[in-house]
This record gives C-alpha cells, structure tokens and sequence, in this order.
C-alpha cells in the first residue's frame, strides 16, 4: 500500500506519510490535554462569563438565571474562576439603608434616658448606673450580649454609624439619623467593619471587681452568680461576704470559662454584662426581634 500511495504522490515516500501519521497524533493528544484543563476549570459548563454582584454595582448589570427568580451569581473567587460562586438574593442588595449617622444619645433613649444631648465619647459615658464599651467583633458576638449597639458600617466608599436595634436569624433593623429600616442579616455583615459601641448598666458603680476587694461590689458579684447559677441567695443562710476571696476568684474563672470569655478572675464590664444578660432585668434593652402580631 505504501508503494501505492508513494507513486500517486509525487516526491513523497513511505517516510514522510509516517511523519504525517505523528503529527496529527500529536495534535490529536494535545487537544484532549487541552479539553481536560478547561473542564476541571468548569469553563466549559459556562456559555457566558458571569458578573461580579457587589455593594453598589447597578442591578442591571447582574445576570439573570431565570425571568422569574430574583436571583444573581456572586463570584467568591478572586482569580476570575466562576466554578465555586453562589446565588444570592437581589431583594437584599436593593434594601435601602437608613439616612445619617446615629448618635450615642439615640442609643441611650432605649435604655430610657431622654432630654438633653449626649455630646460625650463612649470611653467617657456616664449617665448615672449607665457606662458605654467600645468593642469589635462579630454579630454571634453582640448575640452573646444581647445588648443594642452603634455600629460602623462601611458603604458606597463611606463609613456610617447605626444604631442595631433588633436581631434576628435573618433580618437586622438599623436607625440612622432619619428613620429605621430592616435589612438582611448577611448584607449587614458584609457592610459592617466589627467596631460598636455597647451601653450597660454598672448595678456596683465599679466597672471591675478583683480580688482583694472589700464592700458592696463584691456582695453584688456574689449574689448575681448564686442567680445565674439557678440558685437564690437566702438571708437564713446569713451575709455574703463582702471580701473578694480566693474562692470567689475561681468562681468568677469559672464563670468565663462556660461563657466564653477571658478566664482572668476579675469581673470587668464583659463579665458583668453577661451576668445581667444571664438574668434579664425588664428595664435593660435587649435585641429581641418584635414579632407580627406585635408590630
């Protein structure tokens, strides 16, 4: 057969119709590599590239999956790759967020302090039994406090302070300077930079109670850990010590230990709030969400 083909074509041989056969087998090879690399990249399951949805990008430039579902693809990856993005809600990104920047003196009104304006720093806050603490963290963090806070958001390349009134699994309800609305959780912790602004109530006029202590204070502590703990403090058992021992010192350690908190034996602002938090006061505002029938 070769010696066939060889006289139908001139000046070729068996030789060269062998180079031929490699090449195209090459080629053929180098294809399927190339095929491979593109479906592990999921390139190949993508007719279009699809859009980066972030804050402030216009809502017309999202690509639609479906008419009817009010959906668009979020890119998690950093490298362009479009194989691990997600879907999520546009209703969420187009929630409008309040208007101005909340102040420390709307805060305090729903702690039930009203009339004059508060000018002061959080550092600097003292309105009778009420202190302020300046923190960062995380949204389960405030849920462990349960307390209204003022946070920093950061939006449309500007910093706003709100005012976290209420929150729930899914939705959080911020007040700036004029008005209040109810946005997506997952949106505010987008949004949210993890700095606030937290109000509590000293119950001892000392924000830290140590060891070596003598008075009132300590009484307090002894008897706010007897209530957390499920018990009640009775006067047929006679005083509580008013001396900050030893044992009182490993009870407050392990007080933190079982509430996340930092294991030093002195009871700061954090642990005295969450041993208000443990047994509510119903004057202490918390961040329960109103439900239907109560709106």
């Amino acid at each position: 057969m070769c010696a066939t083909v060889a006289k139908n074509l001139t000046g070729w041989g068996c030789a060269a119709i062998r180079r031929l056969r490699a090449a195209v087998a090459v080629a053929g090879l180098y294809g399927l590599f190339m095929l491979a690399g593109l479906a592990q990249t999921g390139l190949l399951h993508s007719p279009l590239p699809l859009p980066r949805v972030v804050e402030g990008m216009p809502l017309a430039a999202a690509w639609s999956a479906d008419d009817e579902a009010n959906i668009v693809i979020e890119d998690l990856e950093e490298d362009g790759l479009y194989n691990n993005a997600r879907v999520v809600d546009t209703k969420a990104l187009l929630e409008p967020l309040p208007e101005g920047d909340a102040e420390i003196g709307q805060l305090l009104r729903l702690w039930g302090v009203m009339g004059a304006e508060v000018n002061a720093d959080c550092a600097e806050l003292q309105v009778g039994d009420l202190r302020c603490l300046s923190l960062r963290g995380t949204l389960d963090k405030l849920e462990f406090f349960d307390r209204p806070a003022l946070l920093t958001i950061r939006h449309d390349g500007i910093k706003q302070q709100v005012l976290l009134s209420a929150l729930g699994e899914d939705n959080a309800t911020l007040t700036g300077a004029h008005g209040t609305r109810r946005i997506d959780r997952e949106r505010l912790e987008r949004l949210w930079t993890g700095k606030f602004d937290m109000v509590w109530r000293c119950n001892t006029d000392s924000a830290y109670i140590f060891g070596g202590m003598f008075g009132n204070p300590v009484v307090w502590l002894r008897r706010r850990l007897t209530l957390v703990a499920g018990s009640k403090w009775d006067s047929r058992m006679g005083p509580e010590s008013p001396f900050f021992d030893d044992t009182l010192e490993a009870r407050v350690r392990n007080f933190q230990l079982m509430h996340g908190l930092k294991p030093d034996g002195i009871a700061g602002p954090r642990t005295q709030i969450m041993l208000n938090a443990l047994a509510p006061e119903p004057s202490i505002p918390t961040l329960a969400v109103e439900t239907d029938e109560s709106q």
